[in-house]
C-alpha cells in the first residue's frame, strides 16, 4: 500500500493532536508492505518526507511540521512534481491520499478527480473543526475514498484514519498464478 498524508493545520493545539494521532496511526501500519509520505500545504506544498518504510523518518517529518495559515486545495493536489497527485502517482502499490485540512479553498474538483482516477489514486479527506466542502466530498466519493467532517478530538481523527486504512484494505488486489504441469 502507498499512503500519502497531506496536512494543513493552523492551530497549534490541533496540530499537536494531529501529529500524535498520525504517529499512532503509522505505528499500526504494516510498514514492510506500506510506504508513507508526509507533506504539508498552505499556498505552497512542502514534501516533509518522501515515501518510505522508515518510521523514524516519518516521526521526524511529523515533529517538524509547524502551523501556518493560508489554503490552496488546487496547489496541494495539482502542483507539478510536489502536489498530492504527482507524488502519489509514483507509488508502486495501491495509492491513497489522506488529505487533512482546517481551511477552505476553491478546488478544481473535476480536474483533481480526473487526474486521480487516471492514476488509480483514492483520495480521502478529513476536515478539522470545519464542515467539509462539497468539492472535497465530490473528490473523495468519485475517487473511491471517504470523507470525515468537523473532527476535533484525537479519538475522532484516529477513528477516521482507521476507517480509511480499513477501506484501503478492501481495495487491495493481488495477483494469483497457477503453474500447471
Amino acid at each position: 500500500s502507498l499512503l500519502g498524508m497531506f496536512l494543513k493545520i493552523k492551530d497549534i493545539h490541533l496540530l499537536l493532536i494531529l501529529k500524535q494521532t498520525a504517529i499512532d496511526f503509522i505505528k499500526m501500519l504494516p510498514l514492510d508492505i506500506t510506504e508513507v509520505a508526509i507533506a504539508s500545504f498552505n499556498q505552497n506544498i512542502n514534501l516533509a518526507c518522501d515515501f518510505t518504510h522508515d518510521i523514524q523518518r516519518l516521526n521526524n517529518a511529523l515533529d517538524d511540521l509547524i502551523p501556518y495559515g493560508g489554503t490552496s486545495f488546487n496547489n496541494a493536489f495539482l502542483t507539478e512534481f510536489s502536489g498530492a497527485i504527482d507524488i502519489s502517482r509514483q507509488g508502486k502499490y495501491s495509492k491513497v491520499v489522506v488529505f487533512i485540512t482546517d481551511g477552505l479553498s476553491e478546488a478544481s474538483y473535476e480536474e483533481i478527480t480526473q487526474r486521480a482516477l487516471r492514476d488509480t489514486i483514492h483520495i480521502s479527506c478529513i476536515t478539522v473543526e470545519l464542515q467539509i466542502s462539497e468539492d472535497l466530498q465530490y473528490i473523495a466519493k468519485e475517487t473511491g475514498g471517504s470523507f470525515y467532517s468537523d473532527l476535533s478530538s484525537k479519538n475522532d481523527i484516529d477513528l477516521a484514519l482507521k476507517k480509511i486504512y480499513s477501506n484501503l484494505q478492501e481495495h487491495t488486489y493481488g495477483k494469483l498464478e497457477w503453474i500447471l504441469n
